[in-house]
């Protein structure tokens, strides 16, 4: 069940780029006398859009404004995104999660980056954990916590967790790769298996994915995008179990919902940053049985009627899935002011 206060009316935009963005919207709220339960910051915030970061020049004094924010009986929610900056190699959740051997593995560029699945989000060069590792759900543990001593949120806000990217599975070097021939990557695919081409002549007779996918099915179902079409490589590996993407990529958003919310209910003397509390988690990507753990939001629409129109169906249908508190952004994403 979200908190009480999860219910009333919230701000977010994107186009809140500094601490004084934001400032002024709250200003305006107090002056036309109408009630603000939360404010939402989106990645502006963060340095780089690297996770867990501030941008200490654009929001000088977040922390301050978090405080005055509380004392006003409002709440701060912040923004994380599913992949981790892999610009630095100082990083330090980069280089614990690389040591601890707990990020997704590469099967078609073994021998670049170390191995690990890269793909250009956000943060450019990104990476990301397996979260099915113990060891990886540390990382974010620390990560969320270190956040938390920078802006003492009251929610948190998953995002691109399905996971997305913006290369087609995977581009280690900033560049969307081209594979010249369908079958370079069959190729490249049934090698990372062990197998050869000799018994799966049966591919050749199917319309496959366009040659830049990084999976060679047989087939693209609904006939329009590659299954890995901004997202990642559906032969990328878990290192703790094994698992690739084609098998488990449903559940990138569950489980990381999953483990944030074991990190925010954790009531282990300094496991979390915000003991006995309701926890409120908002994540973009959901499965079967996420509404135990996450609430939910529709994604990115248009300001247009017919996209708030379609919202009512999307909020129902969700509800139906078990999720209790679903919403769309009201407004709009899409458009101007965005």
């Amino acid at each position: 069940m979200p908190p009480l206060w999860s219910l009333g009316w919230h701000a977010s935009a994107y186009a809140y780029q500094n601490q004084s963005d934001v400032q002024q919207n709250i200003d305006n709220y107090a002056k036309d006398n109408i009630p603000l339960e939360g404010i939402w910051l989106d990645i502006p915030y963060m340095d780089g859009y690297a996770d867990f970061s501030v941008n200490t020049t654009a929001f000088p004094t977040l922390k301050q404004m978090t405080d005055t924010i509380h004392a006003n009986n409002q709440r701060m929610i912040v923004i994380l995104d599913a992949g981790i900056s892999g610009m630095d190699a100082q990083n330090k959740y980069f280089s614990q999660a690389a040591q601890a051997n707990v990020l997704l593995k590469s099967a078609i560029n073994p021998d670049v980056d170390n191995g690990f699945l890269t793909n250009h989000v956000w943060p450019n060069k990104t990476v990301f954990l397996d979260f099915f590792a113990g060891a990886a759900r540390d990382i974010w543990a620390q990560g969320i916590n270190d956040l938390w001593a920078k802006v003492p949120f009251d929610g948190l806000w998953l995002d691109m967790n399905e996971a997305t990217g913006f290369c087609n599975g995977e581009c280690p070097t900033g560049i969307v790769p081209n594979y010249t021939t369908v079958g370079e990557v069959r190729k490249r695919f049934l090698e990372a298996y062990g197998e050869s081409e000799v018994n799966h002549t049966w591919w050749t007779s199917y319309d496959t994915q366009d040659v830049i996918s990084s999976y060679d099915l047989p087939f693209i179902p609904g006939g329009r995008w590659n299954l890995d079409n901004m997202s990642l490589s559906l032969n990328a590996t878990h290192p703790s179990n094994g698992f690739t993407e084609y098998n488990v990529h449903n559940l990138f958003g569950h489980v990381e919902g999953m483990v944030t919310h074991e990190i925010m209910t954790n009531q282990t003397p300094g496991a979390t940053p915000i003991p006995n509390t309701r926890s409120f988690l908002l994540s973009r990507s959901t499965f079967a049985g996420s509404g135990a753990y996450v609430q939910h939001w529709l994604g990115d629409n248009h300001r247009t009627w017919e996209d708030m129109k379609n919202s009512i169906a999307g909020v129902m249908n969700f509800n139906m899935f078990g999720i209790p508190m679903v919403g769309p952004d009201t407004c709009g994403f899409f458009g101007a002011d965005g």
